[in-house]
């Protein structure tokens, strides 16, 4: 009975210790990742993910915003990915066996070197030679809307912008955002209470200023208004560009005298970072135009 007994123990011990084996296979056959390459790419460009435990002969799945990337090369240590056209800044996610890692966040840089655009008022947008402004081809059809306040987001590659179309009965307003995908020539409307002007920022941010009144953070995909930047006051702000390397709005105010009918100017910069403004005199110009990274 004491050698059945050895024997069935024996058994017992060698099963367990080659579950356990299995268990450590499987924890160490993991991808585990330690970092990306770079935080900012364009398309076409190749990011390494960085980690250990990956496998040549296994799949993987790389997304930029829940668009699939082409992985070009696996080592144990590596992920080359080249970044996928129509990619749009955010979350890069590691897909393997079904199971979902983030592995960072991504500025995606749209590059449109040499690229010009014209809008022919009530009717189109039009690509431009920028040799010499000949019209090269038709991105879309705008319509018998006048097109105003028209800014580029290159996070999403689109021109924005806003109509307005009148009531005769009633006199009133009605405001459109508008959005033109450059790449598909697709465009998308919807009702907004619309603004005065429409600024954006490099890392996408949208602001629409409300004439004598406030600056406003929209949301880029409807337009919507989200929180208040500034409240200017009762004064008309003009001419408002954005500086990229403070990240401040800025802008003009013309005060009238009405004794002397002079205008005084002041050179007016809103945070916003801090939402703190500050303004001055100055000589006051036609336009404001900045340049430069």
């Amino acid at each position: 009975m004491e050698k059945i007994y050895s024997i069935i123990t024996l058994c017992f011990l060698i099963i367990s210790c080659s579950s356990d084996d299995n268990t450590t296979t499987e924890l160490v056959s993991k991808p585990t990742i330690n970092n990306i390459s770079t935080n900012s790419a364009s398309i076409g460009d190749i990011i390494i993910i960085n980690g250990k435990n990956f496998n040549p002969n296994e799949t993987y799945i790389v997304k930029f915003n829940e668009i699939k990337g082409r992985i070009t090369e696996i080592t144990s240590t590596q992920l080359k990915v080249e970044v996928p056209e129509n990619a749009t800044s955010g979350k890069i996610i590691l897909i393997y066996k079904g199971e979902k890692v983030n592995v960072g966040n991504l500025e995606v840089t749209i590059e449109l070197i040499n690229k010009l655009y014209g809008y022919v008022a009530y009717d189109k947008l039009v690509e431009l030679n920028i040799d010499d402004g000949s019209e090269l081809s038709t991105i879309a059809t705008i319509g018998s809307d006048y097109l105003s306040d028209i800014v580029y987001s290159k996070n999403t590659n689109e021109i924005i912008g806003q109509t307005s179309v009148s009531n005769p009965n009633t006199g009133n307003n009605t405001y459109y955002y508008h959005k033109i995908d450059i790449t598909t020539g697709q465009i998308s409307k919807n009702t907004y209470p619309g603004y005065e002007s429409l600024v954006i920022t490099d890392s996408g941010k949208l602001y629409g200023y409300v004439a004598y009144d406030k600056l406003v953070e929209l949301n880029i995909n409807d337009g919507s208004e989200l929180s208040t930047i500034a409240t200017i006051g009762s004064d008309y702000l003009s001419d408002i560009v954005y500086l990229k390397n403070t990240n401040e709005i800025i802008g003009q105010i013309s005060v009238s005298n009405p004794n002397t009918g002079n205008n005084t100017y002041y050179y007016y910069k809103i945070d916003i970072t801090t939402r703190k403004t500050s303004k001055n005199t100055y000589a006051g110009y036609e336009s404001l135009i900045t340049a430069g990274e």
